[in-house]
Parts: structure tokens; sequence; C-alpha cells
């Protein structure tokens, strides 16, 4: 098959950590055809013509340098079988415009995953109000009015930014002084919730291949950290509860008719906090607690999924 991967420079990716990483060597193991290029290098023109500056991309992460590129040259990305949207957040107009062209490349029997039209419209904060029965108290506004009341029931606040990653932006408050700081500082809305001690357990992580779970792990932070889960944070193998299955079957559904292979589910406590659809991680993380290779098992579904999605 003929694979192209959105995403950051193999260079950029971390090594320890990154899942595109492993999908990328993976497919080379599979004697895909493989190749890389930036979301700024994809483009659309007037006669539906989607084509991408690319390059082939091998990588094997047992030896250093761990990826090889070939020459950049513009290729026709209607004639790929798959793309994979795997770049990070932020989520911003830059994101959401490629997932607009990658939508139409979908449309035109070309396997892209996750499916860019729920990618773009189940943001992975905004998304668990689709689930609202597992969420911890919730606003999401720009209106003083109601931070004000917020604030008037839970003392202890948590802001949190709603496109953004791996932590980063998020402040806790007792302030609504501090939170109108916050929200001039922005003119997006911001997300209001709880501080939930039970952070201090740890933030569960639940990956979902296509709908099913396929392993889970706790992420403890680092001492003094309540939200920045890659700083001196350490994981640890976690057995879900029968709560928790329950809840992520409902959720792994609904992904799966949404087109979303490969979805992370994040937990503090008994509370759903984020649905990860954009470049999900945790396969390196799940690799290392469980001494599997998750990205083999990923693959078993997507190539079936990349032949299904051709003979629709």
């Amino acid at each position: 098959m003929k694979i192209a991967f959105q995403m950051e420079s193999p260079e950029d990716a971390d090594r320890a950590y990154s899942a595109s990483l492993l999908l990328v060597q993976e497919a080379c193991k599979r004697g895909h055809e493989v190749f890389h290029y930036l979301p700024e290098d994809l483009s659309l023109d007037h006669k539906d013509n989607i084509r991408a500056h690319a390059a082939p991309v091998a990588v094997d992460l047992t030896k250093d340098p761990h990826y090889t590129l070939g020459k950049y040259s513009t290729v026709d990305l209607t004639q790929f079988d798959a793309v994979f949207l795997r770049q990070d957040p932020p989520f911003d107009m830059g994101y959401l415009s490629t997932t607009y062209i990658l939508e139409r490349l979908h449309r035109r029997g070309v396997y892209v995953s996750n499916d860019p039209f729920w990618v773009r419209n189940m943001p992975e904060k905004l998304s668990i109000f689709d689930f609202a029965e597992y969420m911890p108290p919730t606003l999401v506004t720009r209106d003083m009015n109601e931070v004000e009341n917020f604030f008037s029931v839970h003392k202890d606040v948590v802001i949190k930014p709603l496109y953004s990653f791996h932590g980063h932006g998020i402040l806790r408050c007792s302030s609504v002084a501090q939170a109108r700081k916050e929200i001039e500082a922005t003119k997006e809305p911001l997300m209001f919730q709880p501080f939930l001690k039970e952070i201090y357990e740890g933030n569960k992580r639940i990956v979902l291949f296509d709908g099913e779970i396929v392993g889970a792990l706790c992420t403890v932070l680092g001492q003094g950290e309540e939200f920045r889960i890659f700083r001196d944070s350490v994981d640890v193998a976690y057995e879900p509860s029968e709560s928790e299955i329950a809840m992520c079957k409902k959720i792994g559904r609904v992904c799966k008719e949404r087109g979303q292979a490969f979805v992370g589910i994040d937990l503090i406590g008994s509370y759903l906090t984020e649905i990860n659809v954009t470049s999900t991680g945790s396969i390196a993380r799940l690799n290392k607690i469980y001494g599997g290779k998750f990205e083999e098992k990923l693959w078993d579904v997507l190539e079936k999924k990349i032949w299904a999605h051709k003979i629709f």
C-alpha cells in the first residue's frame, strides 16, 4: 500500500514517545510505501486536485539516526491508499483547514484516519459533552456573570484552554479576578471545572482501537505538578473498573461510528475529562509497561479498514 503521514518532521518527533514514529516503522516493516509531509505542504486546487510536497520515509528506531528521508516532490494524494492525520495540536485554523481538504480526499476513496470530519467536529475537551453523564461539573464561557456563579459554587477551580494539549495553559484558580484576567488574555471561550483532588492519584488513559479497549495506563504526576503530565511523571499499569469499561464501550461505539480508529480516553478519578482523537499517543508508553507492540495491533486494524474503505 501507498501511505502518507501528515505530521511534524521525523527529526522533531520524540523518539522515545512518538506513536507516529512507531506507526511509520510498522508500516515499513509490512512493506508499505510510506511518505511524509508537513501540514503546511498540503494543497487543494480548483480542479479538486489534492497534493502534498512529500518525501519517502523509513523509520527504524533501533538505529541512529532512526529515520531516512528521500527527496521531497509534489505527489498526488488521490493516488494513495491512506493518509494518517498525525499532527499535534494546537487545534487552530491551520489545523482545521487541513481537515477540510482531507475530508474531500476521504470521500474520494482514500482512507484518512482519524476521519477528518469528526476530528474537526469532536475537539477533545468539547466532545465530552456528548457523554455528559460522565463529566465533572463544567462550564465553557467568556461571560463573567456565568464565571462568578460557577466560582460561588466551586471555590477551587481549574481553567483550561479548549484547544491546547499535554496540560499546557491549564491553571488552578480560586479568584474571580484571576479568571477575568485569563478571559481577557484570549479571544476564545475557556473551560471551567472544579479542581479534582483525584489527579494526585494519577491521570488515567484508556486506549481504544476501532472502539475496543486495548490497554490502559495511569500517569502519576511529578512532585509539585497538577496538570503537565509529561514533566517528571511516571506511567504505571492500570486495570479499568467495570464502570469505566462500560463507559468506554459506550464512547467506543460512537467513536467507531465516527471513523475514529485510534482514541485515548482520559479520566481523573471517575470523571471523563477528554476524548483524544488528534494524533493520539500512548503506544510507546503501553509498550513499555506491558512489553507488547501495540503498533502491530493497530496496524492490523488499519489495514482492514483501508481495504474496506477502498471497496466502499
